[in-house]
């Protein structure tokens, strides 16, 4: 059963269920953050140059450069791979995309147009298989990857657990002292399958974070 529904974009009752009776924190965390609309998106292209454009910078200064970026072709709402992968980088510079991720995109944009990025191929995949896929393509690194099965391929059972956002979320949440290593935080989340991706959601909510902050 997925975490969502299909008609109306909200968590379904079995995945909040499961989470309340299964961690009061969680619990609490639901109550206080409400029913919200789980975020997707369809577009293979868009949902990894973003991604990408997040990498090392704040959700607000990353949004900033990524509209003046999107700005560059101003009659479409987003570039297109072949529109990317023939704009000189000089351009891209001037708007605030590093010399790096422009040659990030510019290979995204590649593979992209070679069939290796297609949304058939990798849907067909489970979950870590795309990370491995993925992760061929210069500047995506597992984290990045994992956004993609949440936010593109609604994968209801992924815990981004590098990402800086859920760290915050859980020593909040939790009363913790310090951030918890990667192992305790596996195994906080154990309590969470198959809904791990929902209670993420939940634990960036509650901080007001956007699921963009880790750096790879």
């Amino acid at each position: 059963m997925g975490y969502f529904s299909s008609k109306t974009g909200k968590p379904s009752a079995a995945a909040i269920k499961t989470l309340q009776s299964r961690d009061p924190v969680m619990r609490k965390l639901i109550h206080r953050v409400g029913i919200f609309e789980i975020p997707r998106s369809a577009r293979t292209f868009r949902t990894l140059a973003e991604s990408i454009m997040y990498q090392q910078l704040s959700g607000k200064a990353a949004a900033t450069i990524i509209s003046r970026w999107r700005k560059l072709w101003p009659k479409t709402s987003f570039p297109s791979p072949q529109q990317v992968l023939h704009m000189r980088a000089s351009r891209m510079k001037k708007v605030g995309v590093s010399r790096q991720k422009i040659s990030y995109l510019k290979d995204l944009s590649r593979k992209t147009l070679s069939g290796y990025v297609a949304i058939k191929t990798l849907s067909s995949l489970n979950d870590e298989a795309v990370i491995q896929h993925l992760v061929a393509v210069k500047g995506i690194g597992r984290w990045t990857a994992e956004m993609f099965l949440m936010f593109a391929l609604g994968r209801h059972d992924v815990f981004p657990v590098d990402d800086m956002g859920i760290q915050k979320a859980i020593v909040r949440a939790y009363g913790l002292r310090s951030k918890p290593s990667k192992d305790r935080m596996q195994k906080m989340a154990e309590r969470w399958r198959p809904y791990r991706t929902l209670a993420s959601l939940y634990l960036w909510r509650s901080v007001d974070q956007t699921p963009l902050e880790k750096v790879e």
